[in-house]
């Protein structure tokens, strides 16, 4: 009976991943374009990319304390209805005649923290599903075809961005739909019993009350300053392409999906690679390799240059993401797993929050690099990626 009620709620967080990755595909990957489609500064593309993370994270620390209350079925199902409900004033803000760029910040700030709130309690479920020697199998498996479904989803979403003056009210209306679909499926999870309370502490400072001994810790730290330097760069390589290189929507298609292309062709050798040699040592070679990607922006503009370096970063990334979340599901035991992807995520969170606010600013102040201010910023992003490589 029991696995029964799992084996179906395995096939629901199928058909709900499905739906997600549509959401995903033609809306959160194009809030950034639509932010420059409403003429935002590079400084409020960076609030839009750093106070979504923050406020989500503080919000998802939370998450264990809401889901003894309410349950972890029922977190999700509040938060993840409320989500979908954020895609009308997303969509509405285009209408607004004062400041866009706060409407949007603000909309979409509750948009991921609603989303972020459901994160944990979602993973805790995961957890619970599929044994810990079939993780690294399962979940490049399920990412792959997730994966392919927000290429799919992605690259259409740009056809009708270059073809449709309303693009962008089709996308997000598409992604809404989609994401109180996948509410539906997510109905339909069985939540099975921990044994135990779920483990949380209310100070966040407790965490490291042993950080010396606790490899945990010491790692969601080392990934917090990580996203740090990586959202140095990371919200502005639309506006690089959108506005500085004056990329059509379909060739800023093309070139961001030829990352998710590689990504899902590789993800099922990373996931054997790390079932094999442990996520540590995948962490290890795919950091060295993400640390080199925003310099490799610097040497060329070319549209065929560009898209072999994005086939490298969907290769780098993939190795990289799916050992990450593999090693905190190893490293936390059922009771202590929603805590701790809350206590990673925050810390997480603070990275990407402060390393887009500082890229943001610095964007203006620094000096040209072949003749855009932009590229002095990926080169230091990537300058820091490798000091915290070599740490």
């Amino acid at each position: 009976m029991l696995k029964n009620k799992i084996r179906k709620s395995l096939k629901n967080s199928f058909l709900d991943g499905a739906f997600f990755s549509v959401m995903f595909g033609a809306g959160d990957a194009y809030l950034n374009p639509y932010a420059i489609w409403l003429q935002l500064t590079p400084q409020q593309i960076g609030f839009l990319s750093s106070f979504p993370g923050f406020f989500s994270s503080v919000t998802q620390y939370k998450s264990p304390k809401i889901a003894n209350i309410l349950g972890r079925k029922k977190t999700i199902l509040i938060s993840v209805f409320l989500q979908a409900l954020m895609w009308l004033p997303i969509i509405a803000t285009a209408f607004i005649t004062g400041n866009k760029g706060f409407f949007l910040i603000f909309f979409v700030t509750l948009y991921s923290t609603f989303g972020a709130l459901a994160g944990p309690a979602w993973a805790s479920l995961m957890g619970q599903y599929i044994p810990s020697n079939k993780r690294g199998l399962y979940f490049s498996w399920r990412n792959k075809i997730l994966g392919s479904i927000t290429l799919v989803s992605t690259f259409l979403a740009g056809i009708i961005l270059y073809f449709f003056k309303l693009g962008f009210f089709i996308i997000f209306s598409v992604a809404a739909v989609c994401r109180f679909i996948s509410f539906f499926f997510l109905t339909k999870y069985y939540e099975p019993k921990t044994g135990n309370k779920i483990v949380h502490s209310d100070n966040f400072f407790l965490h490291f009350k042993n950080f010396g001994n606790d490899d945990f810790v010491k790692f969601s730290v080392f990934m917090g300053l990580m996203s740090f330097a990586v959202y140095l760069s990371v919200p502005f390589f639309a506006v690089y392409m959108l506005r500085d290189l004056g990329f059509s929507y379909l060739k800023y298609t093309i070139v961001t999906t030829s990352a998710s292309v590689t990504l899902l062709l590789t993800l099922s050798s990373w996931g054997k690679h790390a079932d094999k040699i442990g996520n540590i040592s995948v962490i290890k070679l795919s950091a060295m390799m993400i640390s080199v990607l925003p310099a490799l922006w610097i040497f060329s503009s070319s549209t065929i240059y560009l898209l072999i370096v994005q086939i490298f970063a969907g290769f780098a990334w993939g190795g990289f993401n799916l050992a990450v979340v593999n090693f905190i599901y190893d490293s936390s035991p059922k009771e202590k797993r929603i805590s701790n992807f809350s206590f990673f995520n925050l810390i997480n969170g603070l990275g990407i929050f402060t390393g887009s606010i500082v890229g943001g600013f610095l964007i203006p102040h620094l000096p040209n690099l072949f003749g855009y201010k932009v590229l002095t910023v990926f080169l230091l992003s990537t300058t820091v990626r490798l000091l915290l490589r070599g740490a």
